[in-house]
């Protein structure tokens, strides 16, 4: 039973607050907020799948995962079989929706039968809102984490290709 008049108390009692999200400083979204999460669900799963059956295989490092394709081997004259020139092609998406919305150019990467490495960045995908700032890797660190993505899949050298906020990467 609540002893003060209606209106006396402003703010509600700290257990109170249920929902409350530092999100923005808000405590409730609209239904659109939620569709919009659940649909990043969806497309990274849509995405998972896709990859899979294209060849390649999720892995992680860091606080970074990628996928990677390990290329089609060709037959040279001298009969032996080894990876076009074995230099993997690293392609850094841009600001959007991840790597999903390059399926067409990966599809491209994938004819020249050359190993492909995908990094994929999470705080630079426009649904990842709730991500904080202090998520966004250092140059430093950038680079360790994309030399470690070529040597775990066995390569010492990649040619490197960047869209948007990937140029920055590469870079």
């Amino acid at each position: 039973m609540n002893l003060l008049p209606t209106g006396a108390r402003k703010e509600p009692l700290p257990y109170a607050k249920y929902s409350f999200d530092s999100l923005f400083d808000i405590s409730t979204y609209p239904l659109a907020f939620h569709l919009c999460v659940l649909s990043l669900s969806v497309t990274e799963d849509c995405l998972r799948i896709i990859m899979n059956r294209k060849g390649f295989e999720k892995r992680k490092i860091g606080p970074i995962s990628y996928f990677f394709h390990p290329g089609k081997p060709t037959t040279r004259l001298s009969g032996q079989t080894k990876f076009d020139e074995e230099v993997p092609i690293v392609f850094i998406h841009g600001i959007g929706i991840g790597l999903i919305y390059y399926l067409t150019l990966i599809d491209q990467l994938l004819m020249l039968g050359r190993p492909v490495i995908l990094p994929d960045i999470p705080y630079v995908t426009a649904f990842r809102a709730w991500l904080s700032p202090s998520c966004v890797l250092l140059p430093q660190v950038v680079s360790s984490t994309l030399t470690a993505m070529i040597y775990e899949c066995g390569f010492s050298k990649a040619a490197f290709v960047g869209h948007s906020y990937g140029s920055s990467w590469v870079s």
